[in-house]
């Protein structure tokens, strides 16, 4: 009888005696994924349509459950906010739970569906442990992607729909039995906390949009304050009701979310009447998904009839990809947004803008060295976000592609290759201890992106992100390779990127790439410079990377205009 292995590789790992349950078996022991490779039991992977649907459904669900939760938090708190002001708090922590509950089951699913006449012994953890989760922000960049809370939830799912012929042998993590997740800040961390907390009490109005200073913010926040009220539009409440498609569970999932319910207690302000802020406009980035002051603050100005308005803050997700139904719900449905990477002409409360981050890179490149950078971006063990990035299971694979590149890259080019890891997380490929073991004399580069990469001959990208959109922006000679399947496209971009392979600027291999660089390093600044790929480049920035000089005096007037 076979053994499965929901976490690890052990030691005396034989395939008549094991089996591995997914890519995440090596997080802890990436090194013998060459070895054992062969020996994962299946393929976890969706395709777009089936991402789209599942995001769809699970965001439908998240917002469904959402009148319960307010019920009990007002409980909680003795307060009697609306549904819609506990939206903005507690829909970005509900949906990636559900998100991750349902990614798991599937996972589940379709290894029982393999191995369910095969008779197996299954090792999975008791639930003598209690998780303590401080946010939202610690869901997503620590829990979802831990080995042992992986394990502990797998083990759950599991045991309420063993086969018969399978046998469960549970062990014990600890003798504590308690996990907080409570993330750690550095020095420098606290420092930027206290400075974003400081802020959000000096600008009132306008929170950190990416690619604004201070002055900027200041400045907009003072034109919200002297602009006359906007009338909005009346705010359809939600309820049970509209939603008829519930999510079916194969374990007892309402007990799970339960207990990842958010542990930090919340400092709530009382509404004292709704017409102090009715109509005045706010202006959020990211912070709608992570910044829970952030959050407080909009659900108390939504409370007082004020208008929300988010921005846009990143690449992939917002055309180049698709719109998944996250970025839906938390940005693009609120009363206005505003957008340099996302059209939507029948919705006219989406409003495209020019990118101050984008703006500011407008044509800056000036070359100045001979380095080709090459730039990567994370690899996670487990999904997020249905499905905001890399499948799982083609992590090693978007690896190799690296090496391929490195491997096959001509030798006259490689003094002038610098390689920029994404940052290394716990539970995310180790790429900068890898590269650095695998090719010692790799070039790495440390400092900031945007300063290498306005001098460079030449960029690299591996993956179509906010990167992307900032060497567009710049005019920094750019070439891009991923297989379809890591980055699967839907729509118009799509056609795009088909008009970018014929111009040599997409390539569906890393083979293919080096030898366009191998080929025309010498020449690469005409063959950017050419207008056929000017004119790509100009197509691609109108549609997903809009710039412009003028954007501080164009934020202004629609601003003052709405």
């Amino acid at each position: 009888m076979r053994t499965l292995v929901l976490r690890g590789i052990p030691p005396d790992f034989d395939s008549n005696k094991h089996i591995l349950f997914s890519v995440a078996n090596f997080q802890e022991s990436e090194q013998d994924y060459e070895k054992y490779k062969d020996h994962l039991s299946v393929n976890y992977t969706h395709s777009v349509t089936d991402n789209i649907n599942i995001g769809k459904l699970t965001s439908q669900y998240a917002l469904s459950l959402i009148p319960e939760y307010a019920k009990q938090f007002n409980k909680r708190y003795q307060t009697s906010y609306t549904v819609s002001y506990w939206d903005i708090i507690l829909y970005p922590w509900l949906v990636t739970v559900l998100q991750i509950l349902y990614d798991r089951q599937l996972m589940v699913r379709k290894f029982i569906s393999k191995y369910r006449d095969e008779p197996l012994e299954v090792n999975l953890l008791n639930d003598k442990i209690s998780f303590a989760i401080s946010d939202t922000a610690a869901l997503q960049e620590t829990v979802q992607h831990d080995p042992l809370f992986n394990h502990w939830l797998l083990s759950r799912i599991i045991e309420e729909q063993i086969p018969s012929n399978w046998t469960a042998n549970y062990s014990n993590e600890s003798k504590s039995n308690n996990y907080a997740y409570v993330p750690r800040k550095s020095i420098k961390q606290r420092v930027s906390v206290f400075a974003k907390r400081f802020e959000l009490l000096l600008i009132g109005n306008v929170s950190k949009v990416y690619g604004t200073n201070v002055l900027e913010r200041l400045f907009f926040s003072l034109v919200l304050k002297m602009k006359a009220p906007v009338e909005s539009q009346p705010e359809k409440a939600i309820t049970d009701s509209d939603f008829v498609e519930e999510l079916h569970w194969d374990f007892n999932a309402k007990q799970i979310i339960d207990r990842l319910l958010p542990s930090a207690k919340l400092k709530l302000k009382h509404v004292d009447g709704y017409k102090k802020a009715q109509g005045k406009i706010q202006i959020y980035s990211n912070d709608l998904y992570y910044n829970m002051g952030s959050k407080l603050k909009a659900a108390i100005h939504k409370a007082q009839k004020g208008l929300i308005i988010p921005t846009q803050h990143g690449g992939y997700k917002y055309g180049i990809g698709y719109i998944n139904a996250v970025i839906n719900t938390i940005e693009v449905k609120k009363d206005f947004f505003f957008s340099w990477g996302l059209t939507d002409e029948t919705n006219e409360r989406v409003i495209p803008l020019p990118s101050p981050m984008l703006s500011k890179l407008l044509n800056r490149h000036k070359l100045m060295t001979n380095r080709i950078i090459l730039v990567s971006s994370i690899a996670n063990y487990y999904g997020s976000r249905y499905n905001s990035w890399l499948p799982p299971d083609y992590i090693f694979d978007y690896r190799n592609e690296k090496r391929i590149f490195i491997n096959t890259l001509d030798d006259r080019y490689q003094e002038a290759l610098y390689y920029k890891p994404y940052p290394e997380k716990r539970y995310s490929l180790r790429d900068i201890t890898y590269f650095r073991k695998e090719y010692p004399g790799l070039n790495i580069v440390n400092k900031t992106l945007k300063k290498q990469m306005l001098k460079c001959h030449l960029m690299v990208l591996d993956h179509p992100g906010t990167t992307l959109a900032m060497s567009m922006a710049s005019n920094t000679p750019t070439v891009i390779y991923f297989k379809p399947q890591h980055f699967p496209q839907v729509g118009n971009v799509k056609l795009l990127f088909d008009e970018f392979e014929v111009l040599n600027i997409y390539h569906t291999s890393a083979e293919s790439v080096t030898l366009f660089i191998n080929e025309h390093y010498n020449r690469i600044p005409e063959w950017w410079s050419s207008k056929p790929v000017q004119q790509a480049r100009l197509k691609f920035m109108d549609e997903y990377a809009r710039a412009n000089k003028r954007w501080f005096s164009q934020w202004v007037k629609v601003i003052w205009g709405l």
